[in-house]
């Protein structure tokens, strides 16, 4: 190699190493300055380290007294209820103490008031005692003229048909042939009851001169509200009187027209468990109108409730036909008015009626209780029957007797209450009809406590009881037999 190749070959390599260096020293340079910004952030990242603990501590702080405010604002919460109750009892003292006040004076007024009434009362009641007794020896004089122009009408048209009667007074059996005979001339419109003239109170199928069947004589006017009364001489709005309901009525009342429809003896059914007691099912058949009530059945307890049924009084729970029976239908709700509307509306010619407003005052006016469907059948069949006889209307206390004598159906509280309310009322009105309405089975009516018709002999009622007990010397056999106890 020659020696300016030399030369030139060293100079390359020194300017190799030269340029080398200066590359290392800059990558150098870089490497420092990258780990001084290293540190530069390391103390930044340290300072915001300590930034946050800061306020890691601050919002620990905070919490605290978060806690302790809400700590102290329970307490003050518990201390305001306190205080609240505190005020409220003492003003619900100072209330009952003057209400107190109120009614103390107000029974003074009304002693006061009650005293001056019962002093006027009593002053009228001895004139109306004086006019009364004046009024009854006149009525007394017109009732025996009466009877003497009855008597000798009947005797004329007894001798008139040749053998009715034998002197002024009717042979027995002819007794009803005679009385249809007035009936048919129109003479007598009701055949008198030995002493019907003396207090009329329920005592005659014509007291009530209102209809049963809601009719185009008592509906309402075209698109007016359709009003039924309630108790104590409220009324409520049960619908309106719109057209196609005045074209699913009848026009008269079927019971009214075209002459009154009065029956010899009517059967009222209840649904009382009481019924299987008692096996008066032939008795009930005999009757010559046989009511029921609501969903009270025949079929398979024939023995005990008969198997006829004429006409069903029917509450808003129970709806629709029953048979070839008359269904005489509470109507005591909007519901039930359209259900109603469209019931007739699909079966024009079915015998359900709608009871009628004017039945509904009466019941609401001769009772002091809401009527229950079973007092509206008794009412109904006191002013279309002249004997009525109640069976399973009685529930009692007795375990033993079941809601109903046609299901395990138990009462709520409020129908047992009802159902005791209505024992009274029932007895009430027979009472009031003199007579004409009986309690088929014994021990039902208050009046069996002094003495029991239908109890079986040996046997008489106690307070609180469902059925008779023997007398005193006598066992019991079974529920309708006692026997004089033999002795030891």
């Amino acid at each position: 190699m020659a020696a300016g190749q030399r030369w030139a070959l060293v100079c390359l390599l020194l300017l190799l190493s030269v340029g080398f260096r200066l590359r290392s020293r800059s990558r150098w340079t870089n490497l420092v300055d990258t780990q001084s910004l290293l540190r530069e952030v390391d103390a930044s990242l340290h300072v915001r380290e300590g930034e946050i603990e800061g306020k890691e501590l601050e919002i620990q702080q905070a919490e605290r007294s978060a806690s302790e405010a809400e700590a102290t604002l329970r307490h003050l919460e518990a201390s305001l209820q306190v205080q609240k109750t505190l005020n409220c009892k003492k003003e619900k003292e100072s209330f009952v103490a003057k209400a107190r006040e109120r009614l103390e004076k107000m029974r003074a007024e009304r002693g006061a008031w009650a005293e001056g009434e019962l002093a006027a009362a009593n002053a009228s009641f001895a004139e109306e005692t004086l006019s009364l007794a004046s009024g009854t020896a006149a009525l007394k004089g017109e009732m025996d003229r009466l009877s003497e122009e009855r008597a000798n009408l009947v005797r004329s048209i007894a001798e008139a048909e040749g053998d009715l009667a034998i002197g002024r007074f009717l042979v027995v059996s002819d007794a009803t042939s005679v009385e249809t005979f007035l009936r048919r001339t129109g003479v007598l419109t009701f055949p008198l009851a030995q002493g019907s003239n003396e207090n009329r109170g329920m005592t005659s199928p014509y007291d009530y001169t209102g209809s049963f069947v809601y009719n185009l004589k008592v509906c309402a006017p075209e698109n007016q509200k359709v009003l039924l009364p309630k108790w104590r001489g409220q009324s409520s709005s049960i619908g309106v009187a719109t057209k196609k309901l005045r074209g699913l009525i009848p026009k008269n009342d079927p019971f009214l027209y075209p002459k009154p429809v009065v029956y010899e003896s009517c059967a009222v059914v209840g649904n009382s468990g009481l019924g299987l007691f008692y096996e008066h099912g032939e008795e009930i058949d005999a009757h010559q109108a046989v009511i029921r009530i609501n969903a009270g059945t025949t079929r398979g307890f024939e023995e005990f409730v008969g198997n006829r049924t004429d006409i069903r009084f029917v509450n808003r729970m129970h709806f629709g036909k029953f048979g070839d029976e008359v269904v005489l239908q509470q109507v005591t709700n909007e519901a039930t008015f359209q259900k109603f509307i469209d019931y007739k509306a699909s079966s024009p010619n079915s015998r359900v009626f709608m009871v009628s407003p004017e039945l509904h005052a009466h019941v609401q006016r001769e009772l002091v209780m809401p009527a229950t469907n079973g007092l509206f059948a008794i009412m109904f069949a006191l002013q279309r029957c002249r004997q009525v006889t109640l069976f399973g209307f009685f529930r009692g206390e007795d375990d033993r007797v079941p809601y109903h004598y046609f299901d395990s159906e138990a009462p709520k509280h409020s129908q047992r209450r009802r159902d005791v309310q209505e024992g009274p009322m029932i007895a009430e009105l027979a009472w009031r009809s003199k007579g004409r309405l009986k309690i088929a089975e014994p021990c039902n009516s208050p009046y069996d406590l002094v003495h029991c018709p239908r109890c079986p002999e040996g046997s008489q009622c106690e307070q609180g009881g469902a059925f008779p007990v023997p007398k005193p010397g006598f066992c019991k056999e079974n529920l309708n037999s006692f026997r004089e106890c033999e002795e030891a």
